[in-house]
């Protein structure tokens, strides 16, 4: 098809290509892929490899907020009250999306409704991204393709990782405004990219990972086209966007990465063997045959996206030469990601991942999927482009349409087992819920105990006789105990300790605050300890304080957004044959 005739076609625009039938579309494929937790009966849950792991760190989540800690950093009712700084590490994204679904609503629908949203994103996101460049009915197969991608149904329900399934529906987003800096949209595509790219780092950041290590490359192949360090330092700028955007995640993350478990999980001596990434590499024709495979998860591509593939390759060979050069350097683009994101995933990469640090703090290999699946969907669209005949194409997108979606509609049911939510975050006590499988997020030299070993109540290790406790009282971030102390006493709490974020101070029986030297320590179990220098005879408050890094990130985040908001509104909009010009580069 040529330039005229493509731009024809997206002239005539049906009404479904309209912001808000483009909307209405994605809702229903996208609620169509998560029909699953709207029907769950109230009593069972997915059995999927976090079974209802996100249901209970969503409770906790919420609770953290109700309690008034707007930065959840502490969870003090997982590992059966002991606590763990979980959300300090864990991305939140996710959560917070959840938590602004109101709290009467089932649990399941707290986490189904944000995913909807989530992949109603991705659709509309790919949709644009191709819409220009591929035309309507090409733009639209692509966008259903990707939710009906296997990778996607595997993070639902499956795997159970709901934070890189929603992570993964902002990548097209991070890669329509990739596309949108290429074509010369100056400062707004700068900023364009921080926008799009920080929300995946703060959802899933291994997806975030290989989002910025992909924008990277797509900046480095601009800049050695165009021969000019401006293009470099443009794309970099927008990298830099995100990562001061994103900085209320990451930067607690990295700055108190000693204080737990997780780098020794890293160098090996928890993620070794099974979890170790060589484990996971497998062969190319694991991915393309239809064989089955030894795999923790379906790394299979599925023929509707092979068939896209092969169409679009077998195309591009016979009529490159003939149709927009902006549509050739679009196939090419997904073409290349797509088969750079199939060479990390093989053994053939094993050189890259030993010696490149950042590459396996993606731990599994097999979560390139993520990309790999989004360049599959559009190479599925795309490949549509190339039939000159718009009758011809029109009748080629229904049967790809169809194809799609009759897997998507008549998919059968995850499999089940018994559950029931706890009503409170407090009864999450009696769970004994480990977020943790390496025990990566316990503070650094805390013993993992299991739920039988957990203590109950408070114990004076230090003052004998001449101290007693009693009323120990755990909430959330917050724990108070009684004591009758006629000198210097160290009690033990049943909570881990940390070095950070915890201050005790104590009262008298009038609730008097007292000079009494009150400081915190942890014992060799990881388990907090409360030395009291004076004797004192009333009560102890142990609270939780957001840390300084978690401010710093945060204050960072509002600034750069603030920046970055205050510079689009003073911007200049672009050429408008620079905005509808578009490209996968």
């Amino acid at each position: 098809m040529d330039s005229d005739a493509l731009r024809n076609s997206v002239d005539r625009q049906p009404a479904w290509n309209k912001p808000g039938g483009i909307a209405f579309c994605g809702l229903l494929v996208a609620a169509a892929l998560c029909r699953h937790f709207f029907t769950l009966p109230e009593d069972q849950f997915f059995a999927n490899h976090d079974n209802d792991g996100y249901a209970l760190r969503l409770i906790e989540f919420r609770d953290c907020l109700a309690s008034g800690c707007l930065l959840p950093q502490w969870c003090s009712h997982f590992r059966g009250g002991l606590g763990s700084p979980f959300f300090n590490f864990y991305q939140s994204g996710y959560f917070y999306a959840a938590s602004l679904v109101p709290s009467s609503l089932p649990v399941n629908w707290q986490l189904g409704i944000p995913l909807v949203i989530f992949a109603a994103y991705g659709f509309a996101s790919i949709f644009c991204l191709l819409r220009r460049s591929c035309g309507v009915e090409p733009a639209f197969v692509a966008a259903v393709a990707l939710l009906a991608a296997p990778y996607a149904r595997t993070n639902l329900y499956l795997r159970g990782d709901l934070s890189e399934f929603s992570a993964m529906m902002c990548v097209p987003g991070c890669l329509a405004a990739l596309n949108y800096w290429w074509n010369g949209a100056g400062i707004r595509g700068v900023l364009a990219i921080g926008l799009t790219a920080a929300p995946v780092v703060c959802l899933h950041p291994a997806i975030g990972l290989i989002t910025c290590g992909m924008a990277l490359l797509v900046v480095l192949a601009k800049t050695v086209l165009d021969r000019s360090p401006r293009t470099f330092v443009s794309g970099l700028s927008g990298l830099a966007t995100a990562a001061a955007l994103s900085s209320i995640y990451w930067l607690p993350l990295f700055g108190h990465l000693k204080l737990v478990s997780a780098d020794q999980a890293w160098d090996g001596s928890s993620f070794g063997g099974y979890y170790h990434y060589s484990r996971h590499l497998n062969p190319l024709r694991s991915f393309l045959d239809m064989a089955p495979t030894e795999t923790p998860i379906p790394i299979k591509l599925g023929l509707p996206a092979l068939a896209g593939v092969a169409l679009t390759v077998t195309l591009f060979l016979l009529r490159r030469k003939r149709v927009d050069e902006l549509l050739r350097r679009h196939s090419v683009g997904l073409l290349t990601m797509f088969g750079l994101g199939l060479f990390l995933m093989t053994p053939s990469s094993l050189w890259l991942w030993d010696h490149l640090p950042l590459l396996n703090r993606i731990q599994f290999p097999w979560r390139i999927l993520t990309l790999v699946s989004i360049t599959l969907a559009g190479l599925t669209g795309t490949g549509l482009a190339y039939i000159g005949s718009t009758s011809v194409r029109r009748f080629a997108s229904v049967i790809m349409l169809v194809t799609l979606a009759l897997p998507l509609l008549t998919s059968q049911s995850p499999k089940l087992f018994p559950d029931k939510y706890p009503e409170t975050a407090s009864a999450i006590v009696e769970r004994y819920f480990a977020p943790d499988i390496a025990n990566e997020w316990l503070p650094r030299g805390a013993e993992p105990f299991d739920a039988n070993e957990v203590e109950s109540a408070p114990l004076v290790v230090e003052g004998g006789d001449d101290c007693s406790v009693s009323e120990f009282v755990l909430g959330q971030n917050v724990m108070t105990f009684s004591i009758t102390a006629n000198g210097p006493s160290v009690v033990r709490l049943p909570h881990y300790g940390f070095p950070l974020g915890w201050q005790a101070e104590a009262r008298n029986g009038q609730g008097e605050l007292q000079s009494s030297n009150v400081t915190l320590d942890a014992d060799s179990d990881g388990l907090m300890l409360v030395r009291i220098d004076e004797p004192l005879d009333g009560t102890v408050t142990v609270r939780w304080h957001t840390t300084t890094l978690k401010l710093i990130g945060a204050a960072l985040s509002a600034v750069a957004l603030l920046v970055t908001v205050l510079v689009l509104w003073r911007a200049k909009s672009p050429p408008e044959s620079a905005a509808s010009t578009s490209t996968t580069e």
